[in-house]
């Protein structure tokens, strides 16, 4: 499947659909089969010849498979690389802080000599992550940006799509993002060669022969042709879902605003433009009467299924040993946070339920 800008509209296989931004689709039958969909978007609309070079390219395959295809030692995660943690912006934007980012890069430097081998900022409930300050920082030091934006399908950041920042952006398509091939993602590569290297480690790493040979460790991140086809169906879909989803945000601020002691993860300002993929309330227990578990439990009784936000990595047992970079921040979200349903399917007496937890707490 290609891809192409055109306009302001997106065309798959000739059918055009809209979501801010604009692509053309025809079918590429050399890259169906046993290697699933490639995705190829082209954003440079004047590019007409059959000569032309997409600007972008799209592999559906684990979002993880990024670092592993440009061969950097780092691991996928919600706000940290291997051997660095970083912490959000502040309680009103849990992305990552800039300020920060540059401090830790020095603090590397000064520590180790080198720079960190990638930035992944996260696009963290489909907010955008400050791209344009982090872009700056990585350019002035020379470290490749991964940009997670695996919960970040439609989102924008100054009027660009989230996920086309970093020189890798990553999607997920899990059951329960935006729109869902049942599991993968879709990966943006930079430039053709690049999509060749991740696609032979995404597909065994399999050398050239009549037989199975392997100079490199590869991976099987094959997306069959039928899970691609329920992805291409549910492009189709993605407007509304987006408009659903921002709806349902609108209707939880709407309702919640003035409420002591809460506050809902909110664009910090015209830049911003999320897909509200969750709504998050944080819980100030000194002002609401209750705490992020008493609601959770609540909701919980009445039926209605909610998490905590993301546990920091600098909190998880496996990353106890890897250095980090914050004020608190990020243990007072967990604390305090909580994500609400923000499904899709959640119908308006759903949406009232939930609220009626909340007001009677």
């Amino acid at each position: 499947m290609v891809i192409r800008k055109k306009g302001s509209a997106f065309f798959i296989d000739g059918k055009e659909f809209k979501i801010g931004g604009g692509v053309f689709a025809n079918d590429e039958s050399e890259y169906m089969g046993l290697y699933g969909t490639v995705t190829e978007i082209r954003t440079d609309e004047d590019r007409e010849t059959e000569n032309d070079t997409p600007d972008i390219y799209c592999e559906f395959m684990s979002p993880d498979s990024v670092a592993m295809a440009a061969e950097l030692e780092t691991r996928f995660s919600d706000l940290y690389r291997q051997d660095m943690q970083l912490e959000e912006i502040s309680l009103d934007c849990v992305i990552m802080s800039p300020e920060m980012l540059e401090e830790a890069i020095r603090d590397r430097i000064r520590q180790t000599g080198r720079t960190p081998k990638a930035i992944i900022p996260v696009d963290l409930y489909g907010m955008p992550a400050s791209m344009g300050e982090i872009m700056e920082i990585a350019g002035k030091y020379g470290i490749p940006v991964l940009e997670d934006a695996a919960e970040a399908l439609g989102s924008e950041y100054r009027g660009r799509k989230c996920g086309v920042f970093g020189t890798y952006g990553a999607f997920s398509f899990n059951g329960n993002k935006i729109i869902t091939t049942s599991g993968g993602g879709a990966l943006c590569c930079p430039d053709e060669e690049s999509r060749n290297r991740v696609k032979f480690y995404a597909t065994q790493a399999r050398d050239q022969a009549p037989h199975y040979e392997h100079t490199h460790i590869g991976y099987n991140y094959r997306l069959s042709n039928v899970c691609a086809g329920i992805g291409r169906g549910q492009m189709l879909s993605l407007p509304s879902f987006l408009e659903k989803r921002r709806g349902i945000h609108e209707e939880y601020r709407r309702r919640l605003s003035g409420v002591p002691g809460l506050s809902l993860l909110e664009n910090p300002d015209s830049r911003y433009h999320s897909n509200h993929w969750l709504t998050c309330v944080q819980v100030n227990p000194e002002e609401a009467r209750f705490d992020r578990e008493t609601l959770r439990l609540a909701l919980q009784k009445a039926g209605v299924e909610s998490r905590p936000l993301w546990k920091p990595m600098h909190l998880q047992p496996v990353f106890r040993s890897c250095p980090f970079y914050g004020s608190g921040v990020s243990d007072r979200l967990f604390e305090q946070g909580l994500c609400l349903p923000s499904g899709a399917s959640l119908a308006g007496e759903d949406v009232d339920r939930i609220i009626d937890v909340l007001l009677n707490l």
